[in-house]
């Protein structure tokens, strides 16, 4: 009978289904402003791919590989290079799986690759689209989902940057269409109507437009009073461990090496998940990349993709250096398809007769492998590279002459950056000549002027704010990006070519081996991002204002009396008013601060409360609104499979449980054939009497349970079915 209302309505079927498919897009157009999710596009014509599958009904066997295939070739269009389904690539696919599943298994949920969260969030689209089949062609029932993605899009549009306005209109516009259907088509099955005009539904959908249309006309039109209580949106962001401040709230993201960098800002979890081993003679900073486009919120890469094989020159012949060698190991569930290496690379092994090719972005550094034309990731490798050591005497004769290229890129800022960064810069270097003092007083400065290193309560700038102005002027607190992205916009203020670096620092000695190497372990939280300065004759030299952490690079003085002279000059310049304004005004912001109140962990405990709160909810709405249907299948379920002498008993007596549970209860004075009788009358029908007679037969005579619950079997589903409906 559904199968054949399905195939008399499907016109009807198909509009309400597409209303419910709008009101989905709804969940998945914030994505890209309150996560990392990019491709939002694909997955808006992936979802409709699986909206349409589940019209059209087609059969398991076909759909399932359809879906599957789609599904994984984004994947391969989101994360994987080369040749799509190939062995390599199942390869890669197949050990991302294997070691996600090793990681939910152990309960590491924040290590969760985006390979395998967009997996997830694939499955997660292919479900939806059967719930919204069924609660619109089957239940007709929208209510609770609609009042959900109201919930959901207003708190997104409260705490964070996407601007719900217009999707609220077509929330409520789709919303109303859906329940007004809904209820008619709901009414015309209930009562049976089986003459109705055609247009009917298009009467009642312009009926609710011009509704819509007034209500929203008048509510325009209306004079609005000014808001009679203080708003409590500030209240519930301090609460919740968000800053009141515009764009200073707080966002919680995991520590590690990641990819996209182009909204930085916002704590984050400690991992001390281990990535690599590294022998090496002593402490060094491994280098991943660098980034030259910085735009306000983050960094991007804008560069052309240029490779070169095997040599990424850093130096140039006004460095000394000399020729190191090192061993780096990954751990088992990394899948970095680039290496990490120190100073300057000169040449990189796997001791192995496969044919790994190494090729380096000649303006990134980045080294990525290769096996063919597909990228691979390796397991372990031998670094050899040149360890530098800079003469401080030969870098403060640097004053200028950068080459046109180089200048061309890496002096770069936004038209949108506040002047204030650019005076600031100038007042702290003003005292400085060389390019060396000048690098170095901007690095020092965020020793002396109170920033203080934040992992938790770090901001997020808002829409129009900028993410380097708000940390020198208004927060002053941070980790490596926000110390490391201020200083190269500083430096890139002065005319000086900066550029921001990631990798990880030396991680944690564990051992010193005995042919005078060291054995270190690097983990996620050794993530890290630095700055490197270009010096004409030298290259580029790396930097380090974060504070706690040390530059592993050697800076040379001729004598000791030199590097004394200039600690002091250093130390004691001629001080700006400008500047000493700042500090003082720094001083006197400590001193009323006392104790900083840190909320640690209350915007993650809030979030994931939350999100287990709406779904128990969701759940418990959901088992109640088809709990009829629900008690329907389990009894089918439970007793449809039965095949002894007791099936029949068992069976019938759940039937009278269940007219129980409607409300139709067998009275004390009615027999078993009354009882039916009054069935049938309600139901209108005889099945029930039908049935009653035969369980007489069984219970009272000779019949063989067995065989008679056998003929009976398809009459009992039939009105478990009836009386559940």
């Amino acid at each position: 009978m559904v199968a054949a209302n399905m195939k008399a309505h499907k016109g009807r079927h198909f509009f309400l289904y597409m209303l419910s498919y709008i009101l989905l897009l709804e969940w998945l157009l914030p994505l890209p402003y309150i996560t990392d999710t990019g491709y939002i596009t694909f997955f808006i014509g992936v979802t409709l791919f699986f909206f349409l599958l589940t019209f059209m009904q087609v059969k398991v066997w076909i759909s399932l590989p359809l879906k599957l295939g789609i599904i994984l070739y984004g994947l391969h269009l989101m994360f994987l290079e080369g040749s799509f389904l190939s062995l390599h690539w199942f390869e890669l696919f197949l050990n991302d799986l294997s070691q996600n599943v090793m990681m939910m298994v152990a309960g590491n949920w924040v290590a969760l690759t985006d390979m395998f969260r967009s997996l997830l969030f694939f499955i997660l689209l292919a479900v939806m689209s059967y719930l919204l089949f069924f609660w619109t062609v089957y239940a007709k029932r929208i209510l609770f989902f609609l009042l959900f993605t109201i919930i959901y899009i207003t708190v997104i549009d409260t705490f964070t940057p996407y601007d719900a306005t217009y999707s609220i209109v077509r929330i409520f516009m789709v919303g109303f269409l859906l329940l007004g259907l809904m209820t008619l088509y709901r009414t015309i099955e209930r009562e049976n109507v089986k003459t109705f005009s055609n247009i009917l539904p298009i009467r009642l959908i312009a009926s609710l437009c011009v509704v819509l249309l007034v209500a929203s006309s008048f509510g325009y039109a209306a004079p609005k009073y000014e808001p009679q209580w203080a708003d409590p949106v500030p209240f519930m962001k301090a609460a919740i461990g968000m800053d009141t401040g515009q764009g200073t709230g707080t966002l919680r993201q995991r520590i590690g090496y990641g990819e996209n960098d182009g909204r930085l800002g916002g704590g984050f979890e400690d991992d001390d998940t281990p990535v690599f081993q590294a022998v090496t003679p002593q402490a060094q900073y491994w280098r991943g990349e660098s980034k030259d486009f910085y735009t306000g919120k983050g960094w991007e890469v804008t560069t052309p993709e240029e490779q070169v094989e095997m040599r990424y020159p850093l130096f140039e012949q006004e460095v000394e250096v000399k020729t190191v060698e090192a061993s780096i190991s990954f751990e088992p569930y990394q899948n970095f398809q680039h290496v990490f290496y120190a100073g300057e690379p000169t040449d990189i092994s796997i001791g192995s007769i496969i044919d790994i090719s190494v090729f380096f972005d000649a303006h990134t550094g980045r080294a990525n492998t290769y096996y063919g034309n597909d990228p691979i990731h390796l397991e372990a490798y031998n670094l050899t590279f040149l360890e530098p050591h800079f003469s401080v005497s030969k870098l403060r004769q640097v004053t200028g002459g950068d080459p046109e290229a180089i200048q061309n890129i890496y002096l770069q800022l936004p038209d949108t950056l506040p002047e204030r960064v650019g005076e600031l810069a100038a007042d702290i270097t003003a005292n400085f000549s060389n390019r060396y003092d000048q690098v170095k007083a901007i690095e020092r400065y965020y020793r002396m002027a109170g920033f203080r290193y934040e992992t938790k309560d770090v901001a997020v700038p808002g829409p129009d704010e900028d993410y380097v102005d708000q940390f020198l002027f208004e927060t002053k607190q941070g980790y490596c990006d926000n110390y490391s992205t201020s200083m190269v916009v500083m430096l890139r203020t002065l005319g000086i070519p900066a550029r921001w670096v990631k990798g990880f620092t030396q991680g944690e000695r564990i051992e010193n081996l005995t042919d005078g190497n060291r054995l270190y372990q690097i983990t996620n939280a050794n993530a890290h991002s630095w700055v490197e300065v270009y010096f004409p004759g030298h290259g580029w030299i790396p930097f380090e204002p974060t504070q706690g952490f040390n530059n592993a690079s050697n800076f040379v003085f001729e004598t000791p009396e030199l590097e004394a002279q200039w600690e002091r000059e250093m130390e004691n310049p001629t001080v700006e008013p400008e500047v000493e304004e700042t500090l003082a005004e720094v001083q006197e912001e400590e001193a009323a601060a006392g104790v900083s109140f840190n909320r640690d962990g209350l915007v993650f405990q809030f979030a994931f409360w939350m999100v287990v709160a709406t779904t128990l909810l969701m759940l418990a709405i959901i088992a109640f609104v088809f709990r009829k249907k629900i008690l329907v299948q389990f009894l089918l379920y439970r007793y449809g499979k039965l095949n002894n002498q007791r099936s029949f008993e068992l069976a019938f007596h759940s039937l009278i449980w269940l007219l129980g549970n409607n409300g139709i209860v067998k009275r004390r004075s009615e027999t078993l054939r009354e009882f039916a009788a009054r069935i049938d009358s309600f139901y209108s029908m005889n099945d029930m009497t039908e049935i009653t007679l035969n369980y007489e037969k069984v219970s009272y005579g000779n019949s063989q349970a067995k065989e008679v619950w056998k003929e009976n079997q398809k009459l009992w589903e039939n009105l478990i079915k009836k009386i559940g409906s």
